[in-house]
């Protein structure tokens, strides 16, 4: 064909683009004449017809459920050139997701890759949920969220980066295998008489019912369902239904009932009161034959036969092992590593390319966080036995369940991907001796119940409804089903758990932001710069001390040399001509070509620079016009506003006592602007000026209803209580014994109740005799007496109450929620079930700079608002974020942060009216700036009495404890610190300045706080007050103030470690509670490593709350302590002779380094020149000198005279029997013993090795034992 092709171009004769034209033509007529265009369409009509062949078999396979096929039909499809379907590809990674077999999902994902596969932002969701509900590994969860990236995002790693050990790096790559047989013994499940029973049996080979293959579990055998003692196998799919092997003789002879014949089925209820999905029948056989015919095992392999539309059938041969006992971490990270990370990204498009950046952007950081979370107590399970964690109060082992309630159909939506599950009330029976203060567990907190390992058999989780010590009563609500258990032999294992309820509200938020029409609020979301990062994460500072001005620029490379540029002779003069002809003289190839070479590179740079220079100057154009548009959407005024009230606003807030001028602007702001963000630093009135917006809202401008809250409860309930106090109509909702005992009266319950007690007096309700309905008596043996007759109608009656009076608090709860002006909750509660039907005309959420974005838009999206105030202060306390990778992609930047970023203005309130003006000098200028005034005198803050001041005149002190730290559970303590904290408040007490509970303790650990607790029983205070002094953790004290803080650092070591206290923000909330006095009890060495605590020490020296030369003295210990370690690091590096009696195997463990130590010593210290000649004579004095000092600092250190004498003893019997070292040809020491020059005793013996040195400096060392 080339040949021919050729010719026929040959005889065109006329060259170009006609006999090119020509050839192409006479090419075409002579594929025709030889059918190759024939064969070409013959060609392509097979593989369409092969391709659609294999779409038709990849969608059978799928609907089948055989993953394996499925996956290899796709990857045949892509061979041929053709793309799969987008809905076959979602099809095969959501099937794949649900399987077990890591190495299967990471073929399909590949596969998906290839496909171009797209998701909506629901398929993305649903994707990552159900790897999520199958407790998948976290490897694999990292793995698909990937789908999620934006394409020139970072790729996220199946490993988080601050993952350093190998051991939590092996736990990425593990699933939850739930194959554990739990607290029941196997001779307790097999039958006296009989073999014992293997614990667990594998499904498998069921390719049209995958779902049933697996691990099922040993369980108690049935007498009084299937009438024999067959055993039972169970199996739990994901987290919710069970799936039972047991044997269902249908035809006992005492029914006679053929319609199910005898054999194994595979159901989801013993005794097939549910569905049945697969049978083994036993032709032949009669569960009455023989004894080891009703107690034997499932047989290993039989007909079993799958459930489908029509009837049973056969299921397709076992194609493989199942892998979910078998691939092991190691296999899993194999698998896993060959997915194309970076091809995943991009893959979530949904209508709106804003609208689901966000979604994917907010939903990974979420994802990530909950990942680290669930980290948080897989790491704790496997560090702390479970003795440990029931005495620290997070666990109850070997509980058992004391009655349950009936399953109810889950009232919440479920998140996508996520089965469907039941709900269930149990209650359990707590261990003897459990106590409040012994407990960690409170009501609404997540819990795991396992058979007795969470790691390994989890059986289903839930949260604390109740608990009652008295009764000793544990109320569960449970996400599932218990086990039934008539003979209440089963244990279990309860452990706190994660957050579940708190993830599932802000999913739930994120989707239906993607779904819902956007208002102008949720516009400015989108709108605002999506991705930015929090800059203290990234090492950003904020004191003013650290601030450096910006530098000028650089001058590029021959400029600013101030010279003006040498000008060459004029193009054609004589001497440009002499100048041509002498460079051709000495003309050089090479040169001239390097030359034209680095001009070209420097084009190159030149073209790059350029283009760099106009890549930024668009982006800073395209961040200019989004600020714009955010500042635009921010400011704009609401539509219908009644300028009347306006302006009476106005009119009210200009005479209003007690307020600043920057407090009266955020008021009037916050009137008629969409968004409207106030900084509070602390002491300046923010919750003042919330209290006073909202009391405006409502009494001059007539909003109702409106949301007031936050992600803490106390900061709802400051602002809670100061609408009461203005006479606001407040319904607060939340448990009560999260609430406020001053907001008794304002909480939904008690509402509820107060309600049912009014009616009943104007007698809109019938008062019901409580106690005919509680009394019933116990239940009556006899079924068939009249007594058991009377008592079941008595308890169907108290059901119908029951279900009657719950209708009528349903009815009372509507009623007052709808009657409110204001309703207050948290951020996470707003997106309750409760207050689904509100949307509020104002949203108020107060301390928003502590919480995390996708907690704060929970009441924003789901509840809806026209006007948002935003209040908060990014100085002070950030969003609690537990995974360091979400915190670098920017999930602790807060919603206040990233729209103030984005050029939204915000109102700064610069008066303070809290503390003493000497106690808030630091926080004003290192922080603020200098831009916080005081709005008080000194003299209106006296120093409390009771305390031993440094000085009279700073209300500030700093105490010196020196005592290290120990852990306290999981957390950090320093029992020492609290003792001493213990004598300052006693000596305040004593005093009688101030009330108890004007004190405040503060400190970083929770840890801390249960150790002041105890230590704090021993205070003498009057009777009924020892509840009333408060200890908190700085997160729990946010927003409060006090007189008098005492605060406890607790961190004391010897490396110097703050943990979180090198936080400055947190630094900034802790020393800024006081109004009187502020006191710190720690170690100043420990503190000063950490250069904002240094700088506040410094501080409060020059004020005179510490002695004079606190920091030097700290600076200079901790200096000395570097030294000495430093010089015992390097004298534990010299070697030591021993007495020649030691054997070789004492001697080389004992004496001997390996070859890592000698080859770290041969580097600091150098070798002699070969031939014994003498190093160098720098190197001879340098080492003398640091001899000298390691010696001077060894006889700094103290001893006692014990120590001493053990020292001389230990000397004296190294000194017996010391061999000789004497120097070889090689210029090192053997032991030959013989020879000259040998090193004395002395020089080697005894415990300090500071005296240990060479006689002579000419010799150096080397690794024969030297």
């Amino acid at each position: 064909m080339d040949s021919c092709d050729g010719s026929l171009q040959a005889d065109g004769g006329a060259p170009g683009r006609g006999a090119a034209a020509s050839g192409g033509r006479f090419a075409g007529k002579w594929r025709q004449f030889s059918g190759a265009a024939d064969r070409d369409e013959e060609e392509e009509k097979k593989r369409r017809q092969a391709g659609a062949k294999t779409r038709y078999n990849l969608s059978k396979e799928l609907n089948d459920g055989r993953l394996s096929q499925s996956v290899a039909l796709a990857e045949q499809l892509l061979d041929y050139g053709e793309k799969p379907p987008n809905d076959l590809l979602r099809k095969l990674i959501d099937a794949a997701a649900g399987d077990s077999d890591v190495e299967l999902f990471a073929q399909a994902v590949n596969v998906c890759v290839r496909g171009g596969i797209q998701f909506d932002e629901i398929g993305f969701a649903a994707l990552v949920g159900r790897l999520f509900a199958r407790e998948a590994p976290h490897a694999q969860i990292r793995c698909a969220m990937n789908f999620g990236l934006e394409k020139d995002a970072e790729v996220l790693p199946l490993v988080p980066l601050e993952v350093e050990k190998d051991a939590d790096r092996t736990d990425c790559f593990r699933g939850s295998t739930n194959d554990d047989s739990g607290e029941v013994g196997l001779d307790e499940l097999s039958p006296l008489g009989s073999a014992p029973r293997p614990p667990h049996l594998e499904f498998y080979g069921s390719t049209n019912a995958p779902s049933l293959n697996g691990l099922y579990q040993l369980k108690a055998s049935r007498r009084d369902l299937l009438g024999h003692d067959r055993p039972i196998y169970e199996r739990r799919l994901a987290m919710t239904d069970r799936y039972c092997v047991y044997y269902w003789d249908a035809s006992l002879p005492e029914t006679k009932d053929d319609s199910w014949p005898s054999g194994w089925y595979v159901g989801s209820e013993v005794g097939g009161g549910g569905v049945i999905f697969a049978r083994c029948l036993s032709h032949g056989q009669s569960s009455s034959s023989t004894a080891a015919q009703a107690t034997s095992a499932p047989p290993n392999v039989g007909n079993w036969e799958v459930k489908t539309k029509n009837g049973f059938r056969t299921p397709d041969a076992r194609a493989k092992a199942l892998r979910t006992a078998s691939l092991n971490e190691v296999e899993t990270e194999s698998a896993l590593s060959l997915v194309d990370l970076e091809a995943m990204k991009g893959a979530t498009v949904g209508q709106d390319p804003r609208t689901s950046k966000y979604f994917c952007h907010f939903f990974v950081l979420l994802a990530l966080e909950h990942l680290a979370e669930i980290k948080g107590f897989r790491v704790k399970w496997g560090f702390r036995s479970v003795d440990e964690l029931v005495g620290f109060g997070l666990c109850f082992k070997d509980i058992k369940v004391e009655t349950v309630k009936p399953p109810k159909e889950s009232t919440k939506v479920n998140l996508p991907g996520w089965p469907e599950t039941a709900t269930q009330i149990v209650f359990f029976l707590l261990p003897r001796g459990t106590t409040e203060g012994g407990c960690r567990f409170k009501s609404a907190e997540s819990v795991i119940i396992s058979w007795g390992d969470p790691l390994k058999a989890r059986l289903c989780e839930g949260s604390v409804s109740s608990i009652d010590f008295r009764s000793r009563q544990l109320t569960v609500k449970i996400n599932g089903t218990m086990p039934e258990d008539p003979y209440s032999r089963f244990k279990y294992r309860i452990d706190n758990y994660a957050n579940r309820t708190s993830y599932e509200r802000q999913v739930v938020a994120l989707l239906e932001f993607t779904a819902m029409e956007r208002n102008k609020i949720c516009e400015l979301l989108v709108t605002a710069a999506i991705g930015k990062v929090d800059l203290a994460v990234l090492g950003g500072d904020g004191f003013a001390s650290t601030k450096k001005a910006p530098g000028g620029k650089k001058a590029k490379k021959g400029e600013g040399k101030g010279k003006p540029a040498p000008s060459g002779p004029a193009r054609g003069s004589e001497a440009a001509l002499k100048n041509q002809a002498a460079a051709l003289a000495n003309w050089d190839d090479e040169d001239f070509f390097s030359e034209e070479e680095e001009e070209g590179k420097s084009k190159d740079k030149d073209l790059e620079l350029q283009q760099e220079k106009a890549a930024k100057a668009a982006k800073n154009d395209d961040e200019e016009k989004m600020k714009e548009a955010t500042r635009a959407l921010a400011s704009e005024a609401v539509e219908g506003i009644n300028q009347d009230n306006i302006a009476t606003t106005k009119a009210l807030v200009a005479v209003m006592p007690h307020t600043s001028d920057s407090q009266k602007d955020a008021i009037i702001s916050s009137m008629s602007s969409r968004v409207t963000i106030v900084q509070g630093p602390p002491g300046t009135g923010k919750t003042h000026t919330s209290v006073r917006i909202i009391t405006n809202w409502v009494k001059t401008m007539g909003y109702k209803p409106l949301l007031a809250t936050s992600e803490c409860n106390v900061a709802v309930d400051n602002i809670a209580e100061g609408l009461v106090a203005n006479g606001v109509k407040v319904v607060r909702i939340g448990r009560c014994e999260k609430v406020s005992v001053r907001l008794d009266q304002a909480v939904l319950m008690n509402l509820i109740k107060e309600g049912r007690r009014k009616a009943r007096e104007e007698g809109d309700e019938s008062e019901d005799d409580e106690a005919d309905f509680d009394n019933i008596g116990d239940e009556p043996a006899d079924w068939n007496s009249w007594h058991w007759t009377e008592w079941q109608r008595k308890r169907q009656a108290r059901w119908r109450h029951v279900a009657w009076d719950r209708k009528k608090d349903k009815f009372m709860k509507e009623k007052i929620l709808r009657e409110a002006e204001v309703i207050c909750a948290t951020t996470i509660t707003s997106g309750s079930p409760q207050l689904s039907g509100f949307k509020f005309h104002g949203i108020l959420i107060d301390e928003v700079a502590q919480a995390t974005e996708t907690s704060s838009i929970v009441p924003i999206i789901t509840r809806g608002a026209q006007q948002l105030v935003l209040c908060g202060d990014h100085c002070q306390l950030p969003p609690s974020v537990q995974s360091r990778e979400a915190e670098l992609r920017g999930y602790s930047l807060s919603l206040y942060s990233r729209l103030v970023e984005s050029g939204v203005p915000f109102r700064f309130l610069d008066t303070q009216y809290r503390a003493h003006p000497q106690l808030m000098e630091f926080s004003a200028s290192c922080i603020y700036h200098g831009k916080l005034k005081s709005g008080i005198d000194g003299s209106e803050r006296p120093q409390p009495l009771g305390i031993p001041w440094p000085s009279k005149k700073c209300p500030a002190a700093f105490f010196e404890c020196g005592v290290e730290e120990h852990l306290e559970g999981e957390s950090k303590a320093n029992e020492a610190e609290a003792k001493m904290v213990r004598k300052l408040v006693q000596g305040v007490i004593d005093k009688g300045d101030i009330g108890v509970g004007d004190i405040g303790i503060v400190t970083p650990y929770k840890g801390q706080v249960r150790v002041l607790r105890r230590v704090m029983e021993k205070l003498k205070l009057p009777p009924g007050e020892t509840a009333i002094l408060e200890m908190a953790s700085v997160d729990n004290f946010q927003g409060r103030e006090k007189e008098l803080i005492i605060f406890t650092a607790v961190r004391c070591n010897d490396h110097g470690s703050v943990g979180f206290l090198s936080d400055w923000r947190r630094l900034n909330v802790m020393i800024t509670r006081a109004r009187r006095g502020l006191v710190i009890v720690g170690s100043a060495e420990t503190l000063c490593h950490d250069p904002h605590w240094k700088l506040w020490l410094e501080f409060t020296e020059k004020q005179g709350g510490c002695p004079k030369g606190t920091v030097r003295k700290a600076i200079e210990a901790e200096g000395k302590r570097l030294e000495a370690d430093f010089a015992l690091e390097l004298l534990g590096a010299l070697p030591v002779a021993v007495a020649t009696t030691t054997t070789p195997t004492q001697k080389e463990k004992e004496t001997t380094w390996s070859a890592s130590e000698w080859a770290a010593w041969e580097q600091e210290t150098p070798r002699a020149e070969v031939g014994g000649k003498p190093a160098k004579k720098a190197k001879a004095e340098a080492e003398a000198e640091d001899s000298a000092k390691r010696r001077k600092t060894a006889e700094g250190q103290q001893k006692t005279p014990e120590r001493e004498a053990e020292d001389s003893a230990k000397r004296r019997k190294t000194t017996e029997g010391q061999e000789k070292w004497t120097p070889n040809a090689g210029g090192s020491w053997d032991s030959s013993g013989s020879g000259s020059g040998h090193w004395s005793a002395a020089a080697w013996s005894g415990t300090d090795k500071s005296s240990w040195k060479p006689k002579d400096q000419e010799w150096s060392w080397s690794s024969a034992r030297s």
